[in-house]
């Protein structure tokens, strides 16, 4: 859909005759109201995935230390190969 901007101040004007001029710009007001939650909404979530998936590396990359150091203790002591 490809609407230039003369066609776009044509619907517009449409709109504002037929619902009148305050209708549209509290319409547009609470549109922005609700973008605004949406987006604060979502930042929290990508936020809350971000932090969960830090926190799931560190404890991989410290669990597998943690079985690094023990085969090579192992071995040191001559218990595995």
């Amino acid at each position: 859909m490809n609407i230039v901007a003369s066609e776009y101040d044509a619907e517009f004007n449409k709109i504002c005759q037929t619902l009148g001029s305050e209708a549209v710009a509290t319409l547009c007001a609470d549109i922005r109201d609700v973008l605004q939650v949406l987006l604060v909404n979502v930042g929290n979530c990508v936020e809350g995935i971000y932090l969960l998936v830090v926190k799931k590396l560190a404890d991989i990359k410290a669990e597998a230390v943690l079985k690094q150091y023990f085969v090579e203790s192992a071995k040191l002591l001559c218990l595995a190969d």
